[in-house]
């Protein structure tokens, strides 16, 4: 190196300025955490009656987000393009949105990639009946419409 071979006298890493430490103390009220948030317990108590009740597609919705991290608004977009029975993923590049008029629309998803998502056989088994039985109709986001209007 320049600087070992004593050329110069100076070491030119000495200017480069060092990226901050990110402050990582982010306190959450725990109010803000029980209204906002299930635990793990109320997860499995929410999961157990959704699937115990007649509505099994919202089971299966809310179990797809709790387990996947997909956002709302992804889960929204899902097509059956967007779910590879042969290898358990979802493709998750688009998201539903809603206009000035309150009408819905597919975007680019806020990362603007695409991101495979492992699923597990629960899902995967249910979209697969679904598909069958309703001739590829059936979409997430049909079930949110009637979910908002109508409630389980």
């Amino acid at each position: 190196m320049l600087y070992e071979e004593t050329l110069s006298q100076k070491n030119p890493c000495d200017l480069v300025e060092l990226p901050r430490q990110a402050n990582n103390n982010f306190n959450v009220n725990d109010q803000i955490m029980e209204k906002y948030f299930y635990t793990v317990d109320e997860l499995r108590k929410f999961l157990h009656h959704l699937k115990k009740g007649n509505n099994r597609k919202a089971y299966v919705l809310f179990r797809l987000l709790a387990y996947s991290g997909m956002r709302n608004s992804e889960a929204l977009a899902l097509t059956w393009e967007d779910i590879f029975f042969n290898s358990n993923t979802i493709a998750v590049y688009k998201s539903i949105a809603m206009d000035v008029d309150n009408k819905l629309y597919v975007k680019s998803t806020k990362t603007k990639y695409r991101r495979d998502l492992k699923m597990d056989d629960k899902p995967c088994r249910f979209f697969k009946i679904e598909k069958t039985t309703k001739e590829s109709k059936f979409q997430v986001r049909d079930q949110i419409k009637q979910f908002k209007t109508t409630g389980f």
